[in-house]
This record gives structure tokens, sequence and C-alpha cells, in this order.
């Protein structure tokens, strides 16, 4: 069964995952970069590696194509240091692409090695709409749900 947390006890201990939908605007994305010192913004500023000019030009020289280095997403970020939990994993969303959240945040979770999550949900979803998609995938219910406040945030 799943336990749905306030917004005043959504940062207490008890999970070693959380999972936030990538949304630059969600007041839950503002509070958690303010609180981990903006490092969800320093790993979005990020610049991805690059092959070097020179060595560019030696494969071009020797017809070697040049390898593609992988990016992977979504964003794993240790919060540890800052908040009661292991990593916050950002996970890319959109309205009405719902199941493909919920099916990005299934293959995360398994290759993590399941451990215990808490899931901030995106404003669009409900709980219905979240007990549909999770129990249509197979996902535990041995999780800790998060819904956007409908006014706004106030951290006193």
């Amino acid at each position: 069964m799943p336990v749905i947390l306030n917004a005043a006890h959504a940062f207490d201990s008890g999970d070693d995952l959380w999972i936030l939908p990538l949304d630059l605007e969600s007041p839950w994305y503002q509070r958690l970069n303010w609180l981990t010192n903006f490092s969800l913004t320093t790993n979005e500023l990020h610049s991805r590696p690059k092959l070097h000019p020179w060595l560019v030009k030696i494969l071009e020289t020797c017809d070697i194509p040049a390898p593609e280095i992988p990016v992977t997403e979504p964003l794993l970020v240790p919060i540890s240091p800052w908040l009661p939990s292991e990593w916050l994993v950002l996970v890319p969303y959109s309205v009405h692409h719902e199941i493909l959240f919920i099916q990005s945040i299934g293959k995360i979770w398994k290759q993590l090695q399941e451990p215990s999550l808490r899931l901030f949900l995106p404003p669009s979803i409900t709980l219905q709409e979240w007990e549909s998609l999770w129990v249509q995938h197979n996902l535990p219910l041995e999780v800790s749900l998060v819904f956007e406040p409908k006014e706004e945030l106030s951290f006193q």
C-alpha cells in the first residue's frame, strides 16, 4: 500500500531513491535544487563529453568512424550530503505521456536493484491514474508518494 506524504513530510527520511519529474518550474524541483546547494542546476548545465579535435582529425585521416559517446538519461544525483536519501533521479516527463513516465520509473528502479522508493508526482497525475499505471507494470506498492500541492509551497 502506498504511503502518501504531504508537503511538510516530503523531505523526511525513509527512502533510498527519490524520483522527480524533470520540470524546472516545479516547486519540488526548485526546493530540492536549493536544498542540494544547486547541484541539480549544476548537473543540468554540465556539458557532455566530446572527442578532442586532434583525435577527430586523426580518426578522419585514418578513415575510422568517430565513436559515439553515450549520454545517459535520466540524471542520477547523489543527495545524501544534503538530504536523508541516497539518490535523486530526474526523469523526463511530458503531459499526456504518463505511461512513458511510469515505464521509465520502473526501468530505473529495477536497474538500481529495487531500493526503497519515493515518487514526487507531477500535477497531471492523479492517485487513481498512478495506481492503474503502476499495477499495469507490476511495480511495488511499498512506495511513498508526494503530490504537488495545488497552492504555492510555503517552506518556513
